[in-house]
C-alpha cells in the first residue's frame, strides 16, 4: 500500500523530468496518459473526504485535466537548441 502512495507522489516529479527528456511525441502521450490516471486516482478519493481534502482534490483535478488539454492541443512547437 505505502509503495503505491510513494509512487503516485512520485508521478509528478517524474512527469516534469521525463517531459524534458522524452522526445514530443511521447512526452505529449505520457502526460495525456499519466493526467487521465492521475486525476482518476484523485477522483476516487473525493468522496467521504474532509472537505479540506476535497478543496485540495478538486484543484489537482483541475490542474491534471488542464494538463490533459494542452497536451492534447499541442501542435509541437520547435524547442530551442
Amino acid at each position: 500500500m505505502m509503495v503505491g502512495v510513494s509512487l503516485m507522489l512520485a508521478v509528478p516529479a517524474l512527469t516534469i523530468f521525463l517531459s524534458s527528456a522524452l522526445p514530443r511525441s511521447v512526452s505529449r502521450w505520457l502526460n495525456v496518459g499519466l493526467g487521465i490516471v492521475y486525476t482518476t486516482v484523485q477522483a476516487m478519493t473525493f468522496l467521504g473526504a474532509p472537505s479540506f481534502y476535497q478543496l485540495v482534490v478538486a484543484l489537482e483535478i483541475l490542474v491534471t485535466l488542464t494538463i490533459v488539454a494542452y497536451a492534447l492541443r499541442w501542435q509541437g512547437a520547435t524547442r530551442a537548441a
